[in-house]
């Protein structure tokens, strides 16, 4: 019943700065449609490292889970201050989107289902065993995600 949106933004596929543009129609869409609200966003040099990284993938990944990293009230507000200090789409550090009282808006939990709209396999390998692999050994976990989790294509 409740739909959270984990934004991960890109850069380098298309222009450097056309995330906060992408937020906003996203936005607009779910105010639309009456559902779905953004819960994160990151830069894909975090949330789809393919080269084992994984103290990038965590962080994504913990924001996601844990609602750690920079807390903001406004998605697009956030990414333009992130390009304010010069860091585009694909660099911007995981944020975390809350409510007036500074609670996370919709963090993955337990028995969530999860569905990647990713196409592009060898980006999304390293998040999605994060999330799906019970012996993952990246970094670790404070306990098995438990999710349903859907994909686009077989990472």
């Amino acid at each position: 019943s409740q739909v959270y949106i984990h934004v991960f933004l890109d850069g380098r596929d298309v222009v450097p700065t056309s995330g906060v543009g992408y937020i906003k129609e996203l936005e607009q869409k779910c105010k639309e449609v009456g559902i779905g609200e953004i819960a994160t966003i990151s830069g894909r040099y975090y949330a789809m490292d393919r080269d084992k990284r994984w103290e990038r993938v965590e962080k994504a990944f913990q924001a996601i889970c844990y609602g750690e990293g920079e807390k903001v009230l406004l998605p697009a507000e956030a990414v333009k201050r992130s390009y304010a200090d010069q860091i585009t789409d694909e660099f911007v550090l995981p944020k975390v989107v809350v409510d007036e009282q500074g609670k996370p808006k919709g963090m993955v939990r337990l028995g969530d289902s999860v569905i990647f709209y990713n196409f592009r396999a060898d980006r999304a390998r390293e998040i999605t065993r994060a999330f799906v692999d019970r012996d993952f050994e990246g970094f670790t976990r404070r306990e098995y995600p438990g999710v349903h989790f859907t994909c686009m294509t077989q990472y």
